[in-house]
């Protein structure tokens, strides 16, 4: 129970770690769609 309590709070924190990484990438790259489409 305590494994799998620990194992869940990783993922979690990994599956954090993958947005804030992604973040930046999808606010760089939406005014450039946006520039693109105009």
């Amino acid at each position: 129970m305590i494994l799998v309590l620990s194992d869940r709070k990783s993922h979690i924190s990994y599956q954090l770690s993958v947005i804030s990484y992604q973040l930046p990438v999808i606010s760089y790259q939406l005014p450039v769609n946006i520039i693109g489409l105009r």
